[in-house]
């Protein structure tokens, strides 16, 4: 597998993040800054028009590339498939003929 270091970094938060907060959630107190931080008056309305420029940004850029998608990379030609064939081959029985009895 070839990772990006991008997409190593998101493995990590992704299993790094959650179970920094599941410890603190078994600590007493251990996630009230979360609360104080987001509670603080000097810091509010950083946190709110913050996430909302960034979610304005995030959507703004999804419809521009809606509008006018990114250059596709030119392809290479894939080689035609080959079925592989085996080194022996199978005996095959004739199918068996059923006569058809109507009576």
């Amino acid at each position: 597998m070839d990772l990006k270091p991008g997409e190593i970094a998101l493995i990590i938060g992704g299993v790094a993040i959650p179970v920094v907060l599941l410890i603190l959630g078994f600590i007493p107190g251990g996630l009230s800054f979360i609360g104080d931080f987001a509670m603080n008056r000097t810091t509010m309305p950083w946190l709110f028009f913050g996430g909302a420029a960034l979610l304005f940004t995030v959507l703004a850029w999804r419809v521009y590339r809606r509008l006018r998608p990114a250059k596709k990379k030119p392809t290479a030609k894939a080689a035609p498939r080959v079925a592989p064939t085996p080194k022996f081959t199978i005996p095959q029985r004739p199918a068996e003929k059923k006569d058809d009895q109507t009576s």
